[in-house]
């Protein structure tokens, strides 16, 4: 299902910076006022933590985010990967999670590198264990 939302022309330029030279740790996305575009709403520091990344989640309205993670598994070595999220709390309204789950397929597949997604709904389903074995599993 396409929303027919747009994607801001910075949007893949700002994710090659992430991915490429490790300029922001994270990135979070939303949708305009006008609910036409997809924009960047907030960039983390790359000595910003996975905590910040959590905290600048709305508890009551949608986003996509990106974070770049680092994780060492042992004798399985070190993984870098980036994980997409798509966040949406029961708090949000309803036309808001339609509207960015339509949304979603379009952001995803123009940011070329992603290796794991996932949805999270409130902030348990946050918890960094769990995407460390979904980043574990990964190719």
């Amino acid at each position: 299902m396409s929303s027919g939302v747009r994607i801001a022309t910075n949007i893949v330029d700002q994710f090659n910076k992430m991915k490429l030279k490790s300029c922001y740790k994270y990135m979070v996305f939303r949708l305009n006022d006008e609910f036409d575009t997809i924009i960047i709403d907030k960039y983390g520091h790359p000595s910003e933590t996975y905590d910040d990344f959590c905290k600048s989640l709305p508890t009551n309205d949608c986003r996509w985010g990106i974070f770049d993670w680092h994780v060492d598994l042992g004798e399985r070595g070190q993984r870098n990967k980036l994980v997409f999220y798509y966040w949406a709390p029961e708090a949000s309204k309803v036309k808001h999670k339609l509207t960015y789950s339509a949304s979603k397929d379009a952001l995803r597949k123009s940011l070329q590198g992603i290796n794991v997604e996932m949805q999270c709904n409130d902030f348990e389903e946050l918890d960094p264990q769990d995407v460390i074995d979904k980043i574990s599993k990964a190719p």
